[in-house]
């Protein structure tokens, strides 16, 4: 049995928790930031853009469902192996995850595809919002590969206490993209579909931020690093 009595906060658990938990935070506002510069960005050329990219950001959600899905698959897996001393599990654990990913993302990309001529009619889309619709499904059915490769590796991070990597990965990539869409918008040689194409800039810089992070080593060594010290303060907590 359990009372009021029992139940007491512990400080170090809760700021060990905000420590963890605030990069997390910061990446969602990071994305929902960046989504609204850009939809208001395609405000700009009209209801019939506009009709058009609601359709595709609700089909685009779906391709990233495998990504995010291996991204939290894999903070649990990492951390659980981290707790337990076992490093040498990661690896393989992460490059199996890094593929289910980027296969699972391809079958839907291989659908979203095959079926980009008749998603906007199933949405009643005009005639010109479905000519964008289309474009808009075809392209984001290829630059989601990209984004299926580096997406996980942000599991790998949180589970080590770095997710503040990820929080600046999102940051760039999101930057980019916007960047981009800005500044060619109105040009002569993208126009209104940098609104689609934008994710091959933010999508392949996050990518190439996050190998290389990986790549470092550095999450793997400060992981075992901070085992070491634990183990340490255990073996004088039992000593003493």
């Amino acid at each position: 049995h359990c009372g009021l009595r029992d139940l007491h906060i512990r400080e170090d658990v809760v700021k060990e928790t905000c420590r963890i938990g605030w990069p997390i935070a910061l990446q969602l506002v990071f994305v929902a930031l960046g989504i609204t510069l850009i939809q208001r960005a395609v405000n700009s050329f009209g209801q019939v853009m506009t009709a058009a990219f609601t359709v595709g950001q609700r089909i685009e959600m779906v391709l990233h469902l495998p990504c995010n899905a291996l991204m939290t698959t894999l903070a649990t897996y990492t951390g659980q192996n981290v707790g337990a001393g076992k490093m040498e599990r990661i690896s393989p654990g992460v490059r199996q995850g890094v593929l289910l990913s980027f296969v699972l993302t391809a079958v839907l990309s291989g659908i979203v595809f095959a079926l980009s001529w008749k998603i906007p009619e199933y949405f009643a889309l005009g005639k010109e919002s479905a000519g964008y619709g289309r474009s808009y499904l075809q392209t984001v059915s290829a630059s989601v590969l990209i984004l299926s490769l580096y997406v996980p590796l942000f599991g790998v991070f949180q589970g080590t206490r770095h997710a503040q990597i990820s929080s600046i990965t999102a940051l760039c990539a999101l930057s980019l993209r916007v960047g981009v869409t800005y500044l060619w918008k109105d040009g002569p040689f993208f126009g209104e579909s940098i609104i689609w194409w934008n994710g091959f800039f933010g999508f392949g810089l996050g990518c190439i931020l996050s190998f290389a992070y990986y790549g470092s080593g550095r999450w793997q060594r400060n992981a075992m690093n901070r085992l070491r010290s634990n183990g340490r303060q255990q073996e004088k907590s039992i000593a003493g």
